[in-house]
């Protein structure tokens, strides 16, 4: 079985094919609460589960956003979300007012829209990423969507990380994998993991290959972090981010830099080609994870 650790706002071309080529009991899939956030009015929405829920179903909802207008006609809203999007929202957030477990939501729709693959939080309850900017708190999409700058951000923080808890539900699904895919986390995620100590508890008593599949670019705001914890802003600085929980780096095979680092860890690195512009780049790029994914690389 394999588990992946997940936090992309929009799905990667690659993702679902890459999904697609397992049957559904194979495949779990940790979302990382990265780029939840609350909304003023406190409205809990999580860009993450969505977007991949909506990729996932094999229901069809027409795009409106009736509801959305309405909050912003009221001055209680700023952002322009679909009626799909703010009812999955504002049910999670009664669901987690109610001390429901997030687990159980999860399931809940996912089971609604017919969705086979298992899907669960990474915490229950969910945290929040705290970003710190010079005018007040911010929603972590917003810097890496270019909204905020970096330079004006005071400082990123987890609420409650020493409490949170990953589930029993998670840890077991981890004890059963025997491969743990980190997709291309951003660094906030990477920073995440490091920081829970429940997760880290996992990493280090996991007995299967766990692989980080490196993002296809550092941004500046993973270059501002990464220098914030005192690394290099490149590629090592990112590979030493996280390196001593992971048996295989997968990278870019344009990034040859990489390769020169890769003598100082006991790690396994496999270039692979990130060109998903294509069919023919996505079919290529899913081969290739595949052929890594077969073959036992675990160090412990």
């Amino acid at each position: 079985m394999i588990t992946i650790i997940y936090d992309k706002i929009e799905p990667p071309k690659e993702f679902v094919p890459f999904l697609r080529k397992f049957n559904t009991h194979e495949i779990n899939i940790i979302i990382a609460p990265t780029f939840d956030y609350k909304s003023p009015i406190g409205i809990r929405y999580m860009p993450t589960f969505i977007s991949l829920i909506k990729k996932l179903s094999g229901r069809k909802f027409r795009t409106s956003y009736r509801f959305s207008e309405i909050l912003h006609s009221l001055n209680l809203s700023e952002n322009r979300r679909s009626d799909f999007e703010m009812a999955i929202s504002i049910m999670a957030t009664l669901w987690l007012n109610n001390n429901l477990n997030l687990i159980d939501y999860f399931g809940r729709i996912a089971d609604a829209l017919k969705i086979e693959f298992k899907i669960y939080p990474l915490t229950d309850p969910p945290l929040l990423v705290l970003v710190e900017t010079e005018s007040g708190r911010v929603p972590p999409y917003k810097i890496y969507e270019g909204e905020v700058e970096f330079s004006k951000i005071r400082q990123i923080s987890f609420n409650g990380v020493d409490k949170i808890k990953v589930p029993s539900e998670v840890k077991k699904v981890f004890e059963e994998s025997n491969k743990v895919i980190l997709y291309q986390p951003s660094v906030i995620t990477v920073k995440l993991l490091n920081e829970l100590e429940e997760f880290q508890k996992i990493l280090q008593s996991h007995s299967g290959t766990i692989i980080y599949l490196l993002p296809d670019k550092i941004n500046p705001v993973d270059s501002a972090i990464l220098a914030r914890e005192g690394l290099s802003q490149d590629w090592t600085g990112l590979i030493e981010m996280i390196h001593k929980g992971v048996d295989v780096i997968v990278f870019d095979e344009n990034k040859t830099g990489i390769l020169e680092a890769a003598t100082k860890y006991q790690i396994a690195f496999f270039p692979i080609s990130y060109d998903v512009e294509t069919k023919e780049g996505v079919n290529k790029f899913v081969e290739s994870l595949l052929k890594i994914l077969s073959l036992n690389s675990s160090r412990k």
